[in-house]
């Protein structure tokens, strides 16, 4: 019983941010991905014929890795910018356990029916949305993390030029290691945007504004004349 109480505000904080949900929601789409993933559709590109065929697991592993960053929204956000360290464990706890339990649960099903040269891909691309999912919430708001993600893969699946993979192509089965590279720099650019709370921010602009007065005391001490 003691150990229940001491979990039970982390699984409150959890059952208000719709954990559960997020978590049903990533095996509903691992489902979906099984069992239509390897179908393509028809869509607008830049190639010659105006169009190119996409798979439908690339939107749908974008759902999955933007589902948990959904759930950092709270409609008292305005009271938690103020709230001590305690809930922030909390919430990068909530974080990292509904996008990596998310990500797994998705993957295994999603591997029940996909190939390998469509599994590869698609776990490659898993931290590029979550990143740029991080990224979005953090700057327009968490209720539109959607955004960023969405308007990258358009522009990727736009540029793509059908006959030839690209270093940038992400969710292509040969990919090269730049576009490894390119999706590990999305995460960690992403983790850097969440690491930046308004808190830190305003403090980091405090210490670069003391930096900038102490080196135009030192410029003036040094001018000549003085």
């Amino acid at each position: 019983m003691a150990d229940l109480q001491r979990f039970r505000p982390t699984i409150r904080f959890a059952a208000a941010r719709h954990g559960l949900a997020a978590l049903l929601l990533a095996a509903a789409l691992g489902l979906t991905t099984a069992w239509i993933g390897a179908d393509e559709m028809y869509v607008p590109s830049s190639t010659p014929t105006g169009e190119t065929l996409m798979p439908l697991w690339k939107p749908l592993s974008m759902g999955a890795a933007v589902i948990p960053v959904l759930g950092l929204y709270s409609s008292l956000r305005d009271l938690e910018v103020v709230t001590t360290a305690r809930l922030r464990r909390m919430e990068n706890l909530y974080l990292a356990a509904t996008s990596g339990l998310g990500a797994m649960v998705f993957v295994g099903l999603a591997a029940v029916a996909l190939t390998a040269s469509q599994l590869f891909p698609m776990i490659r691309s898993l931290p590029t949305w979550f990143g740029l999912a991080l990224l979005s919430g953090r700057v327009a708001g968490w209720r539109l993390a959607w955004v960023l993600p969405l308007t990258a893969g358009t522009m990727l699946i736009y540029l793509a030029p059908g006959d030839q993979n690209e270093w940038w192509d992400i969710t292509e089965p040969t990919g090269t290691w730049a576009a490894y590279g390119l999706s590990l720099g999305c995460l960690l650019v992403g983790l850097g945007a969440y690491w930046l709370t308004a808190w830190r921010r305003r403090s980091l602009l405090a210490v670069l504004q003391r930096a900038r007065q102490r080196g135009a005391t030192l410029g003036k001490r040094r001018s000549p004349g003085r």
